[in-house]
């Protein structure tokens, strides 16, 4: 008699029942390393790509902060939307006129049919407190599905760097940069005094959106005292008030929010906290840390 090898029914369906607790357990933790990936390399691009815009501004006008403080919102869109690939209006394209047809309620419907539940998503600001710093000079979209926003006073630029995608939360898919010139760069991100301007170029610098939402939903109407604070005049009052409310983050590769504390002579480094309540640092992987994917 011959003897037959083979699995039974039982031993089959064990193993199979195993491949399904590993991949259970595996599949998730992979989605969420490539979805941390795609937005760590998402917004590199952008923040490279501004780089290069302000870098052509610096030399085409001489400083790109000197420069987009002497034009007006609209010609600030339409030149930074006019070096990127493919720039045009989005279909629902606004104006900064009151009405239906404004840009903060064009944002609301835009975001309101997005299937996300981010942290600060814009899905909850249509009730409460307004949180859209960035909301002139149009609604626009480009070749990789990004959509840009504008601040008219200090000309902060607002993208969505994965469009109408999930999470739609500020500081992980959602950044706010601003053009700061050399001046300014010598000052608010490296804390010399303007007489070292000379050693620094204008730049468009990313600065803490978070940080901006904050305190534009508590109305801040007062700044803290910046260097060489201007007084009298409205529209550089403004400028000056987003450079303190919206600090930088270094390194660039980890830009969870921080700040300082003070407490009599000593002052202490805050770190803003993950979804699970873990405290960042310098040494935290900035996606995967912040983001917690479920």
């Amino acid at each position: 008699m011959k003897k037959r090898f083979g699995f039974t029914l039982a031993e089959v369906l064990v193993t199979l029942g195993l491949l399904g607790v590993l991949s259970a357990m595996t599949i998730p933790t992979l989605t969420y390393n490539y979805r941390s990936k795609l937005l760590e390399t998402q917004f590199k691009n952008t923040y490279s790509d501004l780089k290069e815009i302000g870098s052509f501004l610096n030399n085409e006008y001489g400083d790109v902060g000197e420069h987009a403080a002497t034009i007006g919102v609209a010609n600030w869109a339409k030149e930074i939307i006019s070096h990127l690939s493919g720039g045009r209006p989005y279909k629902e394209n606004a104006n900064s006129d009151p009405g239906e047809n404004n840009i903060q309620t064009a944002i609301w419907n835009m975001y309101s049919n997005a299937t996300s539940k981010g942290l600060y998503s814009f899905r909850g600001f249509k009730s409460g407190k307004t949180s859209i710093f960035c909301d002139n000079g149009g609604i626009w979209t480009d070749s990789k599905g990004r959509i840009w926003t504008f601040n008219a006073e200090s000309k902060i630029i607002c993208v969505d760097i994965n469009g109408l995608a999930s999470p739609n939360t500020y500081n992980i898919d959602i950044f706010a940069f601003i053009p700061m010139s050399a001046s300014q760069v010598a000052q608010w991100v490296y804390e010399e005094d303007a007489s070292e301007s000379s050693q620094y170029t204008g730049q468009i610098v990313v600065c803490d959106a978070e940080s901006l939402r904050v305190n534009n939903n508590s109305n801040a109407k007062e700044c803290s005292e910046g260097p060489n604070k201007p007084n009298g005049d409205p529209l550089n009052q403004a400028v000056t008030c987003a450079l303190d409310l919206c600090p930088f983050n270094f390194p660039l590769t980890n830009i969870s929010p921080r700040y300082s504390e003070q407490s009599g002579e000593t002052s202490t480094t805050v770190y803003s906290k993950n979804r699970l309540g873990k405290a960042l640092n310098e040494h935290s992987d900035y996606w995967k840390d912040y983001i917690q994917y479920k």
